[in-house]
């Protein structure tokens, strides 16, 4: 199963990671909007017609609307990265 990380802040780019099978970040794109984000995912998963989890990682209030829609695209299970405590 594909694996992407997607980091995401409001004062900086969105950076979209690869998981490689070594477990490395292989950086796949960096745009400027986070709507530009959900058209990259949106090709990627016509691409790949696979399972893919999806890892946000950012502020809680600020990725957890791109969660849902990342989750509205057929094969993808997204979610934020877990915080330890």
């Amino acid at each position: 199963m594909p694996k992407l990380v997607i980091s995401m802040n409001p004062v900086t780019s969105t950076e979209i990671f690869e998981v490689t099978a070594a477990n490395e970040l292989k950086k796949l794109s960096q745009v400027n909007q986070p709507l530009d984000m959900i058209k990259y995912l949106a090709n990627y998963m016509t691409n790949v017609e696979e399972s893919t989890e999806v890892t946000f990682i950012g502020p809680d209030d600020y990725i957890n609307p791109w969660i849902t829609e990342a989750n509205q695209f057929k094969f993808v299970n997204a979610h934020k990265i877990k915080k330890e405590k």
